[in-house]
């Protein structure tokens, strides 16, 4: 891809058998991507190869049309912070050191910390669609936890305001 366009980006870190242990790349599009829609990003590893049993990562952005946008793709053997580190430095790396302003992820204790080695500035938050997930399992043994999950539902997506939040 380098070939076809110099401004492809990529990056291998292989094992001893030259077998993929992290790969990031970016190509043009993303990169312009990032620098008008770059100001929040969401880091997604919920995607999980088969045959290689690599995470799949994706950082993606929201465009002027509400569209979601795609800045970068990873592959990571491991879920560590040393690989989180070594993908959010490629990362910045590849976007001319320019951090987002925001960053929203699931809730792996391991990418929170490589987050506050490598993007120190950027304000990092929970996806609100992992934590609504969880919900149905940490409530399944209260009487009435159906009723309170509509009713948790009903708050947090109906609360467009921190007062409204907080009254609901």
């Amino acid at each position: 891809m380098k070939e076809k366009n110099q401004n492809f980006f990529s990056e291998l870190n292989l094992k001893g058998d030259q077998c993929i242990k992290h790969a990031f790349w970016a190509d043009a599009r993303s990169k312009a991507a990032f620098e008008y829609f770059g100001d929040v990003v969401s880091f997604d590893t919920t995607y999980n190869t088969n045959m290689y049993n690599l995470v799949l990562g994706s950082f993606i952005g929201v465009n002027h049309h509400g569209q979601s946008t795609l800045l970068g793709c990873a592959l990571i053997k491991n879920e560590d912070i040393q690989s989180f580190k070594w993908l959010f430095e490629c990362w910045l790396h590849c976007m001319g050191g320019k951090a987002p302003k925001g960053i929203l992820t699931d809730q792996c204790a391991s990418i929170h910390r490589a987050i506050e080695l490598c993007m120190p500035t950027t304000i990092h938050r929970w996806c609100i669609w992992h934590i609504m997930k969880k919900i149905p399992s940490k409530l399944n043994g209260y009487k009435g936890h159906i009723d309170i999950e509509q009713k948790m539902s009903h708050v947090v997506w109906n609360s467009y305001t921190k007062d409204a939040f907080d009254r609901n």
